[in-house]
């Protein structure tokens, strides 16, 4: 049996805060909100804090990992795809060997390979559901599914999609944005798409975008940096309409002070035509 060096205990906060932050829902059911970060590999028996050890999960799927109702063989699984390297290298990054029964899966082939302008509603659906099932860590192939069908299917596309995927309606609207936002050369690799999500819902996503891989920035760092923007932009436009309110004052003022002097100046001639006649007579 192999043997592998037995990895240092890393603890780190930050990669956590990394792992809850990115994660829009829960890795495993790809549905709920994610509540927890799990550490497949417990911290008691050596668990480092280390990205290929954690995953993100709802509150139901992190009491079934802890319980060992869900295997670490299939969240190891998970976390290889997000992080984009072979299962073994997973194993060996968190220092354990890769069990017997474990293989490495090559991806399922397409549901269809029609054109898939002539797919069907059924179809499609089918097709998008195969990608939450392929755990595309990038989350691309979802949103530019997702976008097609809305092109094919209409508006209301993101409410009828969600009652069959268990997906939200406003998380599909997100990643419709972030698809129409950043086509493929607009992307930036370096990202994951939950920052592309949170950058498309804005008047500037490639702004916001280029700010984040600048900066370094989390997703809740954006939401931050976007809040803090429209804060201030609320509060000029508070102030321009005090000044607005303030130059209209001013004008009504001078406009009834310019009426006032025009009845005095009036009433000043008409005195003084009074008295030339007055001293005519």
């Amino acid at each position: 049996m192999p043997e592998f060096p037995k990895p240092q205990t890393v603890r780190s906060q930050r990669v956590i805060a990394e792992i809850r932050q990115a994660a829009e829902v829960c890795e495993y059911c790809q549905h709920r909100r994610p509540d927890e970060v799990h550490h497949i590999r417990s911290k008691g028996s050596g668990g480092a804090d280390i990205r290929e050890n954690l995953i993100a999960l709802c509150g139901e799927h992190h009491r079934d990992a802890q319980e060992h109702r869900i295997s670490p063989l299939d969240l190891f699984r998970i976390t290889a795809v997000r992080e984009g390297i072979p299962l073994t290298q997973v194993y060996q990054a968190v220092g354990l060997v890769l069990p017997n029964e474990a293989i490495e899966e090559a991806p399922p082939a397409p549901v269809t390979e029609m054109d898939q302008d002539e797919n069907s509603w059924e179809t499609d659906v089918s097709v998008f559901i195969q990608y939450q099932q392929e755990r595309d860590d990038s989350g691309w192939k979802l949103a530019e599914h997702a976008t097609r069908m809305r092109k094919k299917y209409g508006p209301n596309t993101a409410s009828k999609l969600a009652a069959e995927v268990n997906l939200s309606a406003a998380y599909l609207r997100k990643l419709m944005d972030a698809a129409n936002a950043f086509p493929e050369e607009k992307r930036d690799l370096g990202l994951q798409i939950s920052h592309h999500i949170e950058a498309a819902q804005s008047d500037r996503p490639e702004y916001w975008l280029q700010q984040a891989a600048e900066n370094n920035w989390s997703v809740r760092e954006i939401r931050q940096a976007k809040k803090d923007v429209n804060d201030q932009r609320s509060e000029d436009e508070d102030l321009q309409v005090q000044m607005e309110r303030l130059e209209q004052q001013v004008r009504k003022f001078n406009e009834k002070w310019e009426t006032k002097r025009n009845i005095k100046a009036a009433l000043a001639f008409e005195d003084a035509g009074f008295r030339i006649v007055k001293e005519a007579v």
